[in-house]
């Protein structure tokens, strides 16, 4: 819940559903809603995207799919890690057809996801009949190949647009103006 958490808190956001498929997560949320007295906006739901099915279309919907099919790494002994990681119940494909079965006419959807899976995740928009918007590339510091990748998209189509969000100087120790900015936004601690 800790993405629907910093939402709530970064903008005027009413209300918020979280659908959590692994049972620790969903007690966690439940648990994190409680501690930041947001229990009232925040609703976590045990379910797997898959199989969940909202009574009204949103407005935005993300996520953080794993990106690791089964068998192309050591998966974690953590079954909470395993799942976050691994494509136990669907990657990129399945969220984006979530995505699209959730979003209203006009609402947005968002996916982040690692730095090797850009084309695997315009070609799973374009699979759940999602236009792509824009595409930001995440970089450690400016020189290096983006480490993850943010679609945005929905229903409707609109000009692609891309940008890179740089989160460290060039030096690689100091974090950006712009990164600072965002942490600034979310309340975040402003150290590094």
């Amino acid at each position: 819940g800790a993405v629907a958490l910093m939402l709530l808190g970064a903008t005027d956001a009413t209300h918020c559903t979280g659908v959590e498929a692994f049972e620790q997560s969903h007690r966690q949320a439940i648990r994190n809603a409680t501690l930041n007295q947001m229990q009232g906006r925040y609703v976590p739901i045990l379910s797997d995207l898959r199989d969940f099915r909202a009574p009204e279309p949103y407005d935005l919907a993300c996520g953080a799919p794993p990106f690791i099919r089964p068998g192309a790494g050591i998966q974690p002994q953590d079954p909470q890690r395993a799942a976050g990681r691994f494509e136990l119940r669907g990657g990129v494909e399945a969220y984006c057809l979530s995505m699209a079965a959730h979003l209203g006419p006009d609402g947005a959807g968002l996916i982040l996801m690692d730095g090797q899976s850009r084309q695997r995740s315009i070609d799973a928009f374009e699979a759940a009949r999602l236009q792509v918007h824009r595409i930001t590339a995440i970089n450690p510091p400016p020189d290096r190949p983006a480490t993850y990748w943010v679609l945005q998209g929905g229903h409707f189509p609109v000009p692609l647009t891309e940008d890179v969000f740089v989160m460290r100087e060039a030096d690689g120790e100091q974090w950006s103006p712009e990164y600072r900015r965002l942490r600034n936004a979310l309340n975040l601690p402003q150290g590094g």
